[in-house]
């Protein structure tokens, strides 16, 4: 059978890329969550304007779950026979069999209300909306009926349902029902204070949040303040362990009671705002405060982890095949381009990381921390570590193993193996302060009006004849590309050819300081100071730019892999190389097959012209089997790939008046 695959034909000479770029950072970026649930173990939030997220990690990351969701207003969550549901605005009622991944609507009386309240009991779900009252289904959201016929106010902004008793709060105040909704009693004058919350513990107790925290121990009849002299500041949500403990979030953090709301606990949280929504698994409690933020405490509150985005830092990069993204403390990685990540951080042995991959196709990371050098040779699934004295370790390369590092003022050699640490000579004076980098077999030494560079790990060094102009000369990265060596620093983008022997000044668009270069077998992308994005089909000689508009001014790094280009700015973000679009002025796309494929690999172009060009293909390791030049008059031009080993492979195509296209293909056997 063949295995159609669509191939883009894209402009790189002639047309600048207008570029849709998608955001796909794994830390919390602060959207507001109006709701938890919780289902075997998994954590699924409701936010007020994006939709539904899930944590298979107990809250330190999140994937967003929007498939099937006509709306992205979610201001309630639950689970009812191992289903979710979800309350969408003003959009009905959805739910998922399947944990999120995707989502199903039955036509309703909901579906134009605001449902700001989903709950379960027994064999129902009942749905609490702001204007239409209290509804209740029994066939799992099929069809609802209304239960608050006789309701006074049907502007709810609160419930909760236990058994057949439904407790509700509106601007009326507490509202009561024993019998499924049938008859109602007011129990609690709140008057002019707004319901924000109501929790039922058990059978006969009742916790109302409406600027201060309502007790009642018989269901209604009396009403005592709980935590009375405590200072919770601000009330704003609930949530309830039945049968066990009674949680509040405050403007100051979290305060709890463990039995019955005789005697309270406060956990204070700093830098939150009011907590808006919380969820209590055993000792876990993730809180979202109004700004967006969550918080993390795994012992009841004593410790919080801020997981929120301003712990993410720059540094994300590709290394073989999985993508990586780093803060001071953690690590998540991703085998799918960044649409859903794995948090490693339970791997890593140490905190303050300072992580370096080896090149972008090798499975080798090294990582220097807080008195401590580790690498790892799986990419990251272990990894190996020695305790070292000093303070940050700063990862230099990695030679036969072992670990190259500097300290405060020293350069060693970490042998990880023989769990020892030794003086490393480079061979040539370098100053205590210098920054020294490395790039596969490349070490540059970055200092002031002496900068060196070597091609064979320290053998032979050169001095750079590109002089700075002031001490705050700086070095920002280095590439190999196709037999060319690029090193970018503050005095501009130069290139070599012979390893340093002669160098080439680059000149890229507007900017004058390139920060950062990453390639694939056909490209080749550049990130200037200014934010802009450049990219080149012809080794440099002509350089064009993506449209940035739509991402952050402060740009720090950019990677590619066979899909996307990625940019960083204390977010990632990303950019599909290959979107099925037609080509400026031909209308046309390319499909290529069969795929996978023993014999021939054939390029079917959708219209019957003559086209001229320059066919290659090549491995992963960029090497280039096979290239010619190409003419053909047909929609079909076919390459034999007889000869070539089974694996992976690009097929990279030039055409004339600057066409070019670049996708993967499979050769089996």
């Amino acid at each position: 059978m063949f295995i159609f695959i669509v191939l883009i034909l894209s402009t790189f000479v002639s047309y600048n890329v207008k570029a849709q770029w998608e955001t796909i950072t794994p830390f919390w970026e602060g959207k507001l969550i109006r709701s938890f649930t919780e289902m075997k173990g998994i954590i699924y939030a409701g936010t007020e304007t994006d939709g539904v997220f899930v944590s298979t990690d107990r809250g330190m990351t999140w994937n967003q779950k929007n498939n099937g969701l006509t709306g992205t207003g979610i201001l309630s969550l639950v689970h009812h026979n191992d289903t979710l549901f979800a309350g969408v605005h003003r959009k009905g009622i959805f739910f998922s069999g399947d944990g999120g991944n995707s989502w199903h609507h039955h036509q309703s009386n909901l579906d134009s209300a605001i449902t700001v309240a989903l709950r379960s009991s027994g064999n129902s779900l009942y749905a609490a909306t702001i204007y239409d009252g209290v509804f209740s289904s029994a066939d799992n959201g099929r069809t609802w009926i209304k239960r608050s016929n006789s309701l006074p106010n049907l502007a709810i902004n609160a419930m909760d349902v236990y058994g057949k008793m439904i407790v509700v709060g509106s601007s009326d105040g507490v509202l009561i029902s024993t019998d499924d909704g049938n008859k109602w009693s007011k129990k609690l004058s709140t008057s002019p204070k707004d319901i924000n919350d109501i929790r039922i513990v058990d059978e006969n107790t009742i916790a109302v949040l409406a600027g201060a925290l309502y007790l009642s121990k018989n269901r209604g009849e009396q009403w005592t303040v709980a935590g009375s002299g405590v200072d919770y500041g601000t009330l704003r949500s609930t949530y309830v362990v039945r049968g066990n403990n009674i949680y509040f979030g405050t403007s100051k953090g979290i305060t709890f009671s463990t039995d019955y709301g005789i005697t309270w606990s406060v956990r204070y949280i700093d830098n939150a705002e009011p907590i808006m929504s919380l969820v209590v698994m055993d000792s876990l409690i993730i809180a979202c405060d109004v700004t967006g933020k969550i918080f993390i405490s795994h012992d009841l509150g004593v410790e919080w982890i801020d997981v929120s985005r301003q712990n993410f830092t720059t540094n994300a990069f590709k290394s073989s095949n999985r993508i990586f993204a780093f803060n001071s403390n953690t690590a998540l990685a991703s085998n799918n381009h960044g649409s859903t990540w794995k948090n490693m951080g339970n791997k890593l042995p140490t905190s303050y990381l300072r992580v370096k991959r080896i090149s972008d196709d090798t499975d080798t990371i090294i990582i220097g921390g807080l008195n401590r050098a580790c690498i790892s040779t799986d990419n990251g699934e272990n990894w190996q570590c020695k305790e070292i004295k000093g303070n940050i370790i700063q990862p230099i390369m990695q030679k036969k193993g072992n670990v190259i590092i500097k300290t405060d003022k020293l350069i060693s050699i970490v042998k990880i193996k023989e769990n020892t640490v030794e003086d490393y000579d480079f061979g040539i004076k370098i100053n205590p302060q210098s920054e020294i980098v490395s790039h596969k077999s490349i070490i540059y030494v970055n200092e002031f009006k002496n900068s060196q560079i070597s091609f064979d790990e320290g053998v032979i060094w050169r001095k750079i004849p590109f002089e700075p102009t002031s001490s705050s000369y700086a070095f920002y990265t280095m590439l190999q590309d196709k037999g060319v060596t690029y090193v970018a620093t503050s005095v501009g983008l130069y290139s070599t050819t012979d390893n340093g022997n002669n160098w080439m000044k680059v000149e890229i668009g507007s900017d004058s300081v390139i920060v950062a270069l990453t390639s694939n077998v056909s490209t080749l992308y550049a990130l200037g100071k200014s934010g802009n994005i450049y990219y080149s089909v012809d080794s440099g000689a002509v350089w064009k730019y993506f449209d940035t508009n739509d991402l952050p001014k402060q740009l720090y790094t950019i990677f590619v892999d066979d899909e996307y280009l990625y940019t960083t700015s204390g977010k990632i973000h990303r950019y599909e190389l290959y979107k099925k679009q037609p080509v400026a002025n031909s209308g046309e796309t390319v499909t290529l097959f069969p795929n996978p494929t023993q014999n021939d690999i054939t390029i079917h172009f959708d219209k019957t012209a003559e086209r001229k060009g320059h066919i290659a293909i090549v491995n992963t390791l960029g090497e280039r089997m096979m290239e010619h030049e190409f003419i053909t008059n047909n929609a079909d031009y076919t390459l034999s790939v007889n000869n070539l080993c089974p694996g992976m492979y690009h097929i990279v195509l030039n055409i004339e008046k600057g066409i070019s296209l670049t996708r993967k293909f499979m050769v089996i056997k």
